[in-house]
């Protein structure tokens, strides 16, 4: 996982991540506006927005194959598992930074979203 990262996806995913997290970008705008209470954490936007993204769509795949097929096969669980790690380990450390942030800072969130998402 680490070797095709380093040598290969990191020179195609890279780019397309600072799009998405640059100053400019419409992720952090909505996110500091919208979502965080403090403008400053809209830096965590492109990141969760990630992560959510990727948990959301590699347990869809499990969802998916489990109901067509009735059974999980060791591939399935193989890609599962490394895509919960992610590429260079991005979309676990993604989660446990947003675990241990929200543990420390109850008031990251604006009101209406700790509401309603938690």
């Amino acid at each position: 996982n680490g070797l095709l990262w380093k040598h290969c996806l990191r020179h195609i995913l890279r780019p397309l991540f600072y799009i998405i997290d640059s100053s400019y970008s419409p992720v952090r705008w909505i996110a500091s506006r919208y979502i965080y209470k403090n403008p400053r954490h809209g830096d965590y936007a492109a990141t969760a927005f990630l992560v959510t993204l990727s948990a959301f769509l590699s347990l869809s795949m499990v969802f998916w194959y489990q109901l067509t097929y009735g059974t999980l096969s060791w591939t399935v669980i193989t890609v599962y598992y490394w895509l919960w790690v992610g590429i260079g380990g991005r979309q676990m450390g993604g989660a446990y930074t947003f675990a241990h942030k929200e543990g420390h800072n109850a008031y990251l969130y604006q009101p209406w979203f700790k509401k309603t998402i938690g």
